[in-house]
């Protein structure tokens, strides 16, 4: 078994001040990181299930130029490490929002003509 290393309180206490500092920044990822924390999200927001899927190397290419400019975000920053993999989730996730907020406004304005 390998010997644990002590914990570094200094490195431990200054990234619990950033976590502090993100979260009063911001408050969209303080309120979705204590609802969380409070079990009320499960899993994580990269809980995932597989789900193969074939992407083009064009949106490969544009996914890892992201990865430098998203990891200087705080939101994103605050869980963990941003990859080619986390920037396509979250390209995933916010297409969604988008499709999602389009079918409300496309059954409401559906609904008035009937």
């Amino acid at each position: 078994m390998t010997p644990r290393r002590p914990i570094d309180l200094e490195r431990a206490r200054a990234a619990e001040e950033d976590l502090r500092a993100t979260l009063a920044a911001n408050p969209e990822v303080r309120e979705r990181t204590a609802r969380f924390l409070s079990g009320e999200l499960k899993g994580g927001p990269m809980a995932q299930e597989g789900q193969p899927v074939r992407v083009p190397g064009e949106l490969l290419d544009r996914a890892d130029k992201l990865v430098p400019i998203l990891s200087t975000d705080p939101e994103l920053r605050a869980w963990g490490r941003v990859s080619r993999a986390s920037v396509i989730r979250l390209a995933l996730l916010r297409g969604l929002e988008v499709l999602e907020r389009r079918a409300v406004k496309t059954e409401a304005n559906g609904n008035r003509r009937g």
